[in-house]
């Protein structure tokens, strides 16, 4: 979290500029179509209308599905025994809900992002409150934080020097490696900051695409190291 705090506030102090100024404002993802953001994100209010009148129905359907997938998910790593239940829990709930995102349904539901992010925020608030402090291993940690701020900034390097040999426009780039980064949640922000809402779709797409190739690649290393 440190780590990746600190690359954040890299990107909004300097960062952006500094993309802008290496890569093209506008690059061969700038020639795609982009959908409105505005037509599935409100940026200035993003959890105001989730139950609303017109949102309550497809709101409540994918909270629903989202429980089923879970108790779904539960039963079948309930079944497997051993220390792999938890490798096929984290799989099984991957798995379904790719297979559920084909749903019509699913597709139309305009706040069901901001309600996912709403339950995302909620469960990173109690997750949060556990810490105690008096328990963090500062000697130990130093390595782990080393590794992770080498993996961070070094993939970023990697992905701008891509970007400028497949002309990937510096938005594209920047929103791409923070929703990956950072989590999806904070491609608003970095967005408004960029002033150019065109590419918040884009990035949630990536991150929440990334969440799940995540997934699977966590468990292969896993089962491959000793």
């Amino acid at each position: 979290m440190a780590i990746s705090f600190l690359y954040l506030i890299i990107v909004m102090s300097f960062g952006i500029k500094l993309c802008h100024k290496f890569l093209n404002r506008k690059g061969k993802s700038s020639e795609f179509a982009y959908t409105s953001a505005s037509e599935f994100i409100d940026t200035d209010l993003p959890y105001s209308k989730i139950f609303s009148k017109e949102n309550r129905g497809s709101t409540i359907a994918a909270i629903a599905l989202s429980i089923a997938i879970a108790i779904i998910s539960i039963i079948v790593s309930m079944s497997i025994s051993g220390e792999i239940n938890m490798m096929v829990l984290i799989l099984t709930l991957t798995t379904l809900a790719i297979i559920s995102s084909f749903i019509p349904f699913v597709g139309k539901a305009k706040k069901s992002y901001d309600a996912g992010m709403y339950l995302v925020l909620i469960f990173s608030i109690t997750v949060a409150s556990m810490v105690d402090i008096n328990e963090i291993d500062i000697a130990e940690g130093i390595w782990l934080a080393a590794y992770i701020a080498y993996s961070v900034f070094i993939s970023l390097t990697i992905q701008i020097i891509l970007s400028k040999i497949f002309k990937i426009d510096a938005d594209t780039t920047l929103i791409s490696s923070v929703a990956l980064i950072n989590s999806p949640l904070f491609v608003p922000m970095v967005a408004q900051a960029m002033k150019n809402k065109s590419v918040i779709i884009s990035g949630i797409t990536i991150g929440i695409v990334g969440y799940a190739i995540g997934n699977y690649l966590g468990v292969i290393v896993a089962g491959a190291l000793p």
